[in-house]
């Protein structure tokens, strides 16, 4: 992040997959101290940053006040944002190859004084949608028609493949217990997708909350 950041700028980074708005308290080395819209103190490192406000506020004011400035001005994006619409954005831009900044798109959804309020809920929305837009470089992206497509299936086949797992896993887990279960179309090809998630899948450690084991699945293909 190229751009200095002083004390009393808003800022905005990922924290838990949600983007929260901060004030900057310190700026030391390659960390800024910050205190969040949670009321929370971090120490985030300069790379997280992805968004900061020109105009400061005051660090003197209390802790509270500095809390209910952040939390009216993430509502503030927040409102905004559901105002920008991604499909039309890409619709107009996926022809171009170049990339565009914050303050180029919200000039481009709003017909209104641009300011840092306007940036930001053109940021939180691409960077929500995941799908239209890529951002590298501090500058958006938009997909091709056929990257689109290929993110598209890519989405539609996990979304299937999460249902099927739950599917399978309550079904699984009812017959382990003993308790009735409704019977599922494809029985085999359920049996067979828990055991490959189990045996090759790369979240094997989270499987284990689901499935005990490999053997309760391995028990079921006789009966």
């Amino acid at each position: 992040m190229e751009t200095e950041i002083k004390p009393g700028a808003k800022v905005e980074f990922f924290e838990s997959k949600k983007l929260l708005c901060a004030v900057c308290l310190e700026v030391k080395n390659s960390r800024v101290l910050v205190l969040t819209e949670q009321d929370r103190e971090a120490n985030v490192s300069l790379k997280r940053i992805l968004h900061i406000d020109d105009e400061l506020l005051d660090v003197e004011q209390s802790r509270t006040q500095l809390v209910a400035a952040l939390q009216e001005a993430a509502a503030r994006r927040q409102n905004l944002m559901n105002r920008v619409s991604v499909e039309e954005l890409w619709d107009l831009l996926h022809e171009e190859e170049g990339g565009f900044d914050s303050q180029h798109l919200a000039e481009m959804c709003f017909n209104e004084e641009i300011t840092a309020d306007h940036t930001s809920a053109v940021f939180r929305a691409l960077l929500t949608d995941d799908l239209h837009f890529k951002y590298k470089g501090g500058l958006f992206y938009a997909n091709s028609p056929e990257r689109l497509e290929q993110i598209r299936i890519q989405y539609e086949r996990q979304a299937q493949r999460e249902k099927e797992l739950a599917e399978g896993s309550a079904w699984l887990a009812a017959v382990w217990k003993g308790e009735a279960a409704v019977e599922l179309e494809n029985r085999e090809h359920y049996v067979q997708m828990l055991q490959d998630f189990c045996l090759l899948g790369n979240e094997a450690s989270r499987a284990s909350g689901r499935i005990r084991t490999t053997g309760q699945v391995g028990c079921l293909e006789g009966g």
